[in-house]
This record gives structure tokens, C-alpha cells and sequence, in this order.
């Protein structure tokens, strides 16, 4: 399965459109620098948080070309945490993107992503030449030998151009969220939900569509959908489901209310780990936990786009 939802990444490169805009409307004469440095540290990052966020979900996207840095001491130190060397892994791929170029990192982002964006490569070059350059030589010695001083601009046509190139950044990002969002729109809570009970119980007993549903929540004025497990039906079937399906679905049980076990299980009924066939789907369960701890206890499932909720909630109900 893959664990990853797209509304969450569109939503974090979204923020991160927002915070660029409002520095650009903020640049003047005292902090254009500084705000230049800013709006492309969040241009950078914003690119590096989806990176990382798409190759936790889709690994194989992992540039197969390179030699996968991981040392033994990362190994040893979480030899009982996979997941944790897999983030090791992953952040040590995103160092090697991530050094002040601008036009580096959307070119291993197209690739990753698998889209092609719009952009001027001189432009971008240039952006992060002037980014470095007030960076890395901001000192009395070389500021008469900077880029946008020696073109001989007056102050109010560096700061305009500095407006301008902040803009171009989050112009790029805005681009780069509407490509995602219409390649991987199809990845939406519902269908990691889904996909999580599905590898979890194969047994026709337990299906998805039978077992689980969205609801809005309880609470007034809240306009949150959250998971809901229709009870009716575990109950009749629960005599009859395997011993690890009874473990998997205990557990998954107790995310929901620490009291629900009591109706369906007692605690001779779960089986020992021992005899847990499919051990992946333990390490599987704790890390959407991880992940999303409240998926079964007030995790909002409520999507943006609107035509994707109509299209799941028809399954549940």
C-alpha cells in the first residue's frame, strides 16, 4: 500500500506560496536582503519537504543511479527501527539536492515527480547566484562585487528586481502544486484508509465497506468527517474471523476507545505474537500510527476536493 496523501502535501507547498507571497509584499529598502534569503530558504524547502514526502510513499523513485548513502552507524543505532533507517536514507538523498540551486532542485523534482514545469534556467541560475552571493560574500570586502550591485542598478530597481524574483519563486512552487495535485489527486485519505484495512484483513468477513464508515463528528459546530466502525456487523462476524485478525482488529479497537474491546474480545482471545503469520503487517501498523496516530479517533477525513468525498463516502455507505 501506499501511505500518502496528496491534499496534505498540496497544503504544505500551499503554505509555504502563502509565507513568499507576504514577504514580497513586505521587501523595502532595510531587509531586502534578508527577505530574499528567506523567501528562498521556503522556496528550497518547500521543494525538499515534497521530495521527502513523496519518496517515504513511492521509494523506487530513489535515484537508482547513485550509491544509497547509509553508514553502519545508522544502521546499528535503529537496527529495531527500519523505518527509521529509511528516513536516514531518505534525508541523506535530500542533502545531496539540497545546496543553494535553485534550478538543481526543481530538476530532480520534475524527475521525482515525474512532471515537467515552466521556468526560465538563466532565471533561475541567476536567482540563486544572487542567493549565495549575499549569503556566502556579505562582507565590506566583497559587497561592491556582488551581482546586483554591479549592474549598476539604482536601490529602487534592486529592490523591485528582488520583488520580483520572489515572485518568480513562488510562481514555480504555485506550478508545482497544481501539477501535483492533478497527477496524484487519486491518493486521498479514503483511499489510505482503505488500503490500511484492506492489508490488514483479507477475509471477506471483514471488508472494508462492511466494517468501517465516515461520519461527521459528534462535536457541535465541527465540520469534521471522522472513521466510524459499524459495530452490527464486527459483532456477528467476530466468532468466526482468525486469531491475528481478532489481534489486528483489537488493536485497531483500542485507537478507537480504550472500552470497545470489552464488547467483542476478552483478553484470552488474543493470540501471541508468536503465532502472527504476517509479522510486516505489525511493522505496517505501527508506522501509520506513527504517522496518524488520531486515523481512527478524530482525524479529520473530510476532503478538499469535494468530488472525491461524494466518490468514497459512496463506498462506506
Amino acid at each position: 500500500m501506499r501511505i500518502f496523501i496528496c491534499e496534505e502535501l498540496v497544503n504544505n507547498l500551499e503554505s509555504s506560496i502563502n509565507r513568499i507571497k507576504k514577504i514580497q509584499m513586505n521587501v523595502d529598502a532595510n531587509n531586502y536582503e534578508a527577505y530574499f534569503i528567506y523567501a528562498f530558504a521556503l522556496f528550497e524547502s518547500a521543494f525538499c519537504g515534497a521530495i521527502r514526502h513523496i519518496l517515504g510513499a513511492f521509494p523506487e523513485k530513489i535515484n537508482r543511479e547513485k550509491y544509497l548513502s547509509l553508514s553502519s552507524e545508522d544502521i546499528c543505532n535503529n537496527l529495531f527501527a527500519p523505518q527509521v533507517i529509511f528516513e536516514t536514507l531518505i534525508e541523506n538523498e535530500i542533502r545531496k539536492v539540497s545546496k543553494g540551486s535553485a534550478l538543481k532542485i526543481v530538476v530532480e523534482a520534475e524527475r521525482i515527480f515525474a512532471i515537467k514545469l515552466s521556468y526560465d534556467t538563466k532565471h533561475l541560475e541567476d536567482i540563486s547566484i544572487i542567493r549565495n552571493q549575499i549569503t556566502h560574500e556579505n562582507t565590506p570586502s566583497r559587497q561592491d562585487n556582488r551581482i546586483i550591485e554591479s549592474k549598476h542598478l539604482e536601490k529602487r530597481e534592486i529592490i523591485e528586481k528582488c520583488k520580483k524574483d520572489i515572485i518568480y519563486l513562488s510562481d514555480i512552487l504555485l506550478e508545482f502544486s497544481i501539477k501535483i495535485k492533478g497527477k496524484y489527486s487519486k491518493y486521498t485519505k479514503y483511499k489510505m484508509l482503505k488500503e490500511f484495512w484492506d492489508t490488514l484483513f483479507d477475509s471477506p468477513l471483514l471488508r472494508c465497506e462492511d466494517c468501517i464508515f465516515l461520519r461527521e463528528e459528534v462535536a457541535s459546530n465541527s465540520n469534521k468527517k471522522v472513521v466510524g466502525f459499524n459495530f452490527d456487523h464486527i459483532k456477528r462476524v467476530s466468532n468466526s474471523i482468525s486469531s491475528s485478525e481478532k489481534f489486528f482488529l483489537s488493536i485497531l479497537f483500542q485507537q478507537y476507545s480504550q472500552n470497545i474491546n470489552e464488547r467483542f474480545f476478552r483478553f484470552s482471545d488474543i493470540p501471541m505474537l508468536v503465532s502472527i503469520s504476517d509479522k510486516k503487517k505489525i511493522y505496517l501498523f505501527l508506522h501509520v500510527m506513527v504517522l496518524y496516530p488520531y486515523l481512527f479517533n478524530g482525524m479529520n477525513m473530510r476532503e478538499d476536493n469535494k468530488d472525491d468525498e461524494i466518490k468514497w463516502q459512496s463506498i462506506f455507505e
